[in-house]
């Protein structure tokens, strides 16, 4: 059986976060999740054992570090992570163009051409 046979789908993900230890603030990205925890890149990872809070855009959650790396840091969510929720505040997956009234590229290069 591998080491991995029990672990929760991951989905890749590149979310920028806040990271708290203590009471400490600091830039982190969230590069993968699941429902039982995240993968996060950070200058600084916190220690295993210690316990995180991450922020984004009004979703939060709280964890406990269960390994570290020179850049990275795996935490395991104290609460089942809604992906969605995450997701869905991220923008990942939202068209980036919402207004439908703007020309297309097509019409901007023909009118180019046309100068």
């Amino acid at each position: 059986m591998s080491r991995n046979a029990n672990r929760a789908p991951r989905k890749a993900a590149f979310i920028k976060a806040k990271i708290r230890r203590d009471n400490d603030w600091a830039d982190a990205s969230i590069a993968n999740v699941s429902t039982s925890g995240l993968m996060i890149k950070t200058q600084s990872p916190p220690e295993v054992g210690s316990v995180v809070e991450l922020r984004h855009r009004g979703w939060n959650m709280q964890g406990e570090v269960v390994w570290n790396s020179r850049s990275r840091a795996g935490i395991r969510a104290f609460e089942p992570i809604d992906i969605a929720e995450l997701t869905g505040n991220s923008g990942l997956g939202q068209s980036v163009r919402s207004d439908t009234s703007r020309p297309s590229p097509k019409g901007i290069w023909h009118w180019a051409r046309a100068r």
